[in-house]
């Protein structure tokens, strides 16, 4: 699937070189996922920022993964808007409930060399 999207759904040049089992795993892609409007929706936002703020296995991500995971998605929706397909950026912003965790920045003294 990863492929599917990076070499063809994503290349302009390439789409119409896709083989047939890319082509049905593009197709399967495009019936399943949300259109990009729908990223203005609370509802929406807020699952996304629930699926960034957990691990696969359910368990609570690390705070430096969740603020770069944030701010690759803050990048993409702001030229979402920049290309006309968003109007507004409902992410939050500094301390309101649901920003993004505070990393810690103090380093372990255990962890050092004598």
């Amino acid at each position: 699937m990863r492929r599917a999207l990076r070499e063809y759904a994503f290349n302009k040049l390439r789409r119409s070189e896709a083989p047939p089992e890319v082509r049905t795993i593009l197709s399967w892609i495009g019936r399943n996922s949300l259109p990009v409007s729908a990223r203005e929706d609370t509802k929406h936002v807020d699952a996304v920022l629930h699926a960034l703020d957990i691990r696969l296995d359910g368990d609570p991500s690390a705070a430096s993964s969740v603020r770069r995971e944030r701010r690759i998605l803050n990048v993409a929706i702001r030229y979402a808007i920049r290309q006309k397909v968003l109007t507004i950026n409902l992410l939050p912003k500094g301390k309101e409930e649901g920003a993004a965790p505070k990393v810690a920045e103090a380093v372990d003294k255990r962890s050092l060399l004598n």
